[in-house]
């Protein structure tokens, strides 16, 4: 064997090495991000919770498909937390490709259920559809079709 066949050989391992290495750090770079991503979600998911713990009257609303009367007392305070829950849930379905496709499953049983669920946020997602992603828009069109 030649110095020149012992080199190639060489710089094709070292090649082979540093392939294998680049497709571990991006593999763990996305499984960072989807770590990152789920952390995030559950952290916006808790403000809102907290929102609707601190403001008891609100949970009727969003978990019991209480209808909202036009003067009533909490009506922006029930806007607002419908703004807060379709933005949660637009960021969710934006989120999509760095969820796992079985755990995106879940989060858009999620979003439907949260749509079937209250009808003032159904209402308000209606009202502003513009606002929202294609995707987010897509599963809201679904729930409102059955």
């Amino acid at each position: 064997m030649t110095l020149d066949t012992i080199l190639s050989i060489f710089s094709i391992i070292v090649n082979i090495i540093g392939f294998y290495f680049v497709v571990r750090q991006i593999t763990q770079q996305a499984l960072a991000t989807r770590g990152d991503t789920y952390t995030n979600l559950c952290g916006l998911s808790y403000e809102i919770l907290k929102t609707i713990s601190d403001n008891t009257y609100l949970y009727p609303y969003f978990y019991e498909n209480k209808k909202l009367e036009q003067q009533s007392e909490h009506r922006v305070q029930v806007l607002i937390c419908c703004e807060m829950i379709a933005n949660y849930c637009d960021n969710v379905t934006l989120q999509r490709e760095n969820i796992p496709v079985h755990v995106w499953q879940r989060w858009k049983n999620f979003i439907k259920g949260q749509l079937e669920i209250s009808m003032e946020l159904k209402q308000f997602m209606l009202e502003y559809k513009d606002w929202y992603s294609t995707e987010m828009i897509e599963i809201l069109d679904e729930v409102v079709k059955k």
